[in-house]
């Protein structure tokens, strides 16, 4: 376990931290390091799309998916949505990663990615072509149902997706999603969601660990309870 939640241990990097989207759920840290970015790839809208409307008042496309809600009304120029699901296999509501990028953006450039899926983020990681994931400069990624991978049924999964990130990423943030308490996994209290913001290496550059959460510019996803602190699960003593 402590092997596959390497790759999720931050790290300082020469690019500072910056907020994009409102000031609780649905906002970010991103490395600022944001130009030249060509498109952002947004999956797993719900109702808030604060950080996509930011996004596009740097002048970055942005390309969003829910089969869950309707079409967001008034979407500005510049903006796309699809009303299917990302996922390993595109059938039905369903689309890959690899099929929406190749539909949707230009043949050349760094894009980005943030994903709130559900649950569904393993999968698609896992399945998704190391060149694909490669072209994304940033990932901002919500994983779901940490607390359960330790158990043997999951863990496979959860070790894919972390692998297929590992080639190519470095995590430059980590935030809990305070919605929900840690919960106990043998020694440790365990953040069962959790937001992860990935750098691609060759932008990672002066990297030191950083083991100091949270950070001055985040905010509690639900602002009616404390922020959760990391601890030292992850710190990689697990």
């Amino acid at each position: 376990m402590a092997q596959a939640l390497g790759v999720l241990r931050p790290y300082n990097c020469a690019h500072p931290l910056i907020r994009i989207g409102p000031e609780s759920d649905g906002g970010y840290l991103l490395p600022d390091c944001l130009q030249g970015i060509t498109a952002a790839f947004s999956p797993g809208v719900s109702f808030e799309f604060g950080f996509d409307l930011d996004l596009l008042a740097r002048g970055i496309p942005v390309h969003m998916a829910d089969a869950s809600v309707d079409l967001p009304k008034n979407l500005p120029d510049g903006a796309s949505f699809e009303p299917l699901f990302l996922g390993p296999k595109t059938h039905n509501q369903w689309i890959t990663l690899q099929d929406w990028v190749t539909a949707k953006a230009p043949a050349d450039g760094d894009l980005m990615l943030q994903m709130d899926i559900e649950g569904h983020e393993y999968d698609v990681l896992a399945s998704a072509p190391r060149d694909l994931l490669a072209r994304f400069r940033i990932m901002v990624i919500e994983f779901h149902h940490l607390h359960r991978f330790p158990r043997a049924a999951d863990f496979d999964r959860f070790e894919a997706a972390l692998q297929a990130l590992s080639e190519d990423f470095v995590c430059v943030h980590l935030h809990p999603n305070n919605v929900v308490h840690p919960v106990r996994v043998g020694p440790h209290h365990i953040p069962p969601f959790f937001e992860a913001t990935l750098l691609r290496r060759d932008y990672a550059t002066d990297l030191r660990p950083n083991e100091s959460f949270p950070r001055p510019l985040d905010r509690p996803c639900a602002p009616d309870h404390p922020d959760v602190a990391m601890g030292v699960f992850w710190s990689g003593t697990l």
